[in-house]
C-alpha cells in the first residue's frame, strides 16, 4: 500500500540519479570556493544545488552546477 508506493518512488528516483545528499552531487565546496563565492554563502549554494538536483538530477554534472551556483550565489548575496 503507502510504503509499496514510496519504496516505488525511491527507486525511480534512484535510477533517474537523484541525489540524496550534498555528497552526491558532483561538486563539493572547495569547487564552489573555486568559483570565487564567498566562503559563508557556500552551505547555502550547495543545498540550493541539492535542492535543483532533486528536480532536475540531470543537472547533476560538474560543468553545469558551477554555472548554476553562480547564479544561485548572486541571488543570496
Amino acid at each position: 500500500p503507502t510504503c509499496q508506493k514510496w519504496q516505488t518512488l525511491l527507486e525511480k528516483m534512484q535510477e533517474e540519479g537523484v541525489p540524496f545528499s550534498l555528497k552526491a552531487l558532483a561538486v563539493n565546496g572547495k569547487d564552489i570556493l573555486n568559483l570565487g563565492i564567498p566562503a559563508p554563502h557556500v552551505a547555502a549554494v550547495l543545498n540550493a544545488l541539492l535542492e535543483h538536483c532533486a528536480i532536475q538530477p540531470q543537472d547533476n554534472e560538474k560543468k553545469r552546477l558551477c554555472r548554476l551556483a553562480i547564479g544561485f550565489a548572486k541571488q543570496i548575496q
